[in-house]
């Protein structure tokens, strides 16, 4: 398998810590490219809210954010676990939901 296929479902954040927080408590990766991201209590803001995504090989994905800009991450997939590095170097990671 490849990233491309392997990030495609359901995805639920297990970060804490305050630097994860402007991110979704829950991802959807569709294959056609488009992404939706979702917070707790329905309707708060989030950095990653809808839009599209791409993967740029098997360690960077760009994906456009809630202000229209796209932004290149590097990413990890690894055994159900997906782990994001921002530009400020925030580790987001999330879990695969089945």
């Amino acid at each position: 398998m490849s990233f491309k296929t392997d990030v495609i479902g359901h995805w639920e954040k297990t970060s804490t810590s305050p630097c994860s927080e402007q991110y979704p408590d829950r991802l959807e990766f569709q294959d056609k490219g488009l992404y939706f991201g979702q917070r707790d209590p329905k309707g708060s803001y989030t950095h990653w809210d809808a839009g599209t995504w791409e993967a740029v090989g098997d360690n960077q994905v760009k994906l456009s954010t809630a202000n229209d800009a796209v932004i290149t991450y590097a990413v990890q997939l690894k055994g159900g676990v997906l782990k994001f590095t921002d530009a400020q170097k925030c580790e987001i990671e999330y879990r695969k939901r089945s």
